[in-house]
């Protein structure tokens, strides 16, 4: 073999080399998977993403590199497994029955929230350990396994309704957990040093350990079992919300920073809130409370304060929006208010001839309240219902009486027909029920 014949050959060698690494690269990047995508919504969204129209080919190489997709309504996800690059996956309001995202483990943002598809009662998230944003809310769930997804920040598994255990104890990251609305008996959160928002209201639990979780800005466990909680360690809360549980104190002189109060619905006999001068809005309604000092809340906007055994509100500012009536079991004595002692009027000729006159069984609410000169008018209900029948007087702030409603309706004019001035009305009165019993019936008016 001569040198130009040995040329020759290794060239042509050369040149089948190459052909081969050539036909091999199209078999990995142009093979279409156009097929894999079953589903119609799913299929449309692929090719959203990639800048391709039907019924152009889907090539594996044109899904590899993508990192975001968004998709809506879709039933199947088949073929989520060739993005490989993804990092963020967004498919809500799906109704899906099953999802595999074991071979996107690049995934940082899972949000498959509002699916309503039957049958899905888990999620395999074994492989996406670099997650660290996880909303399955609202996807009917049995079981949530986080345990390997330790880079973990924010979890939402709430409305799932099914879900009763929960194990977040690797997950250090967290700093938002909400896990509300499902059948939790027992929530551990002490190795969550640096949550800042926790919400696990609507479950059944009976204890709740915060004090660890001295980061926590926001608290809500409404509607759960608990006779207790300490949140002395949590002094940067601003909101708590812990209505409808069993709890019969609740200490919140170490929570300076508190903004949202809410704890309607307990067991509470008392309540100091002298140390919270940054509270903003008030809820502690349908409790045990016989008194209410807030006259150091100078920045407190809304106060609810009704069905609780209240003899005296002190410091309660009259300019602030309300929405308050007194306890059926008990006539407040007076209201304090930061400028002037109010006391709660009597109907002196309707006690006369009544002896005794009965505690109070049912009260009066009013609407609208506050009611505006320029609406008008405010109606007053008892049980529901319009008082047509019962005489009532109303008195102003400083206990002087304004007018009589017969109707029901007050058009917030006095005797003489003058529109009153803005400011806190009190409508008193005496009903006699169907027993033939009476009852003194009050509504503390707001006009503006």
């Amino acid at each position: 073999m001569n040198f130009f014949t040995f040329t020759k050959l290794g060239r042509t060698l050369l040149l089948s080399a190459v052909a081969v690494w050539i036909a091999a690269g199209s078999a990995v990047g142009q093979t279409s998977i156009t097929a894999k995508f079953i589903d119609p919504s799913f299929r449309s969204a692929v090719y959203r993403s990639i800048g391709k129209t039907a019924p152009e080919p889907i090539l594996d190489s044109d899904v590899s590199g993508i990192t975001r997709l968004d998709v809506l309504g879709a039933l199947d996800l088949s073929g989520i497994e060739y993005f490989t690059a993804l990092t963020s996956l967004r498919c809500i309001y799906c109704g899906l029955t099953t999802l595999d995202v074991s071979k996107n483990t690049a995934l940082t943002n899972l949000d498959f929230s509002e699916n309503d598809g039957e049958g899905f009662e888990t999620l395999d998230l074994s492989k996406n350990t670099a997650l660290t944003y996880l909303n399955c809310s609202e996807t009917f769930l049995a079981t949530l396994d986080v345990s390997k997804n330790t880079a973990l920040k924010e979890l939402n598994c709430s409305k799932n309704y099914r879900i009763t255990t929960l194990d977040v104890s690797k997950n250090i990251a967290l700093t938002t957990l909400d896990c509300s609305y499902n059948q939790l008996t027992t929530l551990d959160v002490s190795n969550n040093t640096a949550l800042r928002e926790l919400s696990c209201g609507n479950n059944k639990l009976t204890a709740l350990d915060v004090s660890n979780n001295t980061a926590l800005t926001k608290l809500q466990f409404s509607k759960n079992k608990l006779p207790r909680l300490d949140v002395s360690n949590n002094t940067a809360l601003e909101y708590l919300y812990c209505d409808s549980n069993q709890l019969t104190t609740l200490n919140v002189s170490n929570n300076a920073a508190l903004r949202y109060l809410f704890c309607p619905y307990n067991q509470l006999t008392t309540l100091d809130v002298s140390s919270n001068t940054a509270l903003y809005n008030l809820d502690c309604r349908h409790n045990q409370l016989t008194t209410l000092d807030v006259s150091n809340n100078t920045a407190l906007s809304s106060l609810y304060v009704q069905e609780n055994y209240l003899n005296d509100i002190i410091g309660f500012n009259r300019s602030i929006t309300y929405d308050f009536k007194f306890d059926p079991q008990r006539v407040p004595s007076k209201i304090l208010y930061s400028d002037r002692t109010i006391p709660v009027p009597s109907n002196p000729a309707a006690e006369s001839s009544i002896s005794p006159v009965k505690a109070l069984t049912a009260q009066l609410t009013a609407g609208p309240n506050p009611a505006s000169k320029s609406s008008g008018s405010v109606s007053f209900f008892r049980n529901g219902a319009i008082m047509k029948n019962a005489a009532l007087t109303i008195y102003d702030a400083q206990g002087n009486v304004v007018t009589t409603v017969k109707s029901g309706v007050w058009d917030l004019r006095d005797a003489s027909g003058r529109l009153v001035s803005a400011g806190t009305y009190l409508a008193s009165g005496t009903v006699k029920t169907k027993e033939g019993k009476y009852e003194k019936v009050s509504a503390v008016v707001g006009v503006r």
